[in-house]
């Protein structure tokens, strides 16, 4: 998944096929995390445990 950030809004995409499309949920199963905007900050929760990454 590739995610930008866009003035404060997370946008997700994921590779479909040849081609990017939008992933609703600011999540990477891959990584097996969640992200978050806070402000400028972007913060990592894990999807297992919900705890957030400290970074």
């Amino acid at each position: 998944m590739v995610v930008t950030i866009m003035g404060e809004q997370l946008r997700g995409y994921r590779l479909v096929g040849e081609e990017y499309v939008v992933n609703p949920d600011p999540i990477s199963q891959q990584l097996g995390l969640r992200m978050e905007v806070v402000g400028t900050s972007l913060n990592f929760y894990r999807l297992g445990d919900g705890d957030k990454l400290s970074i």
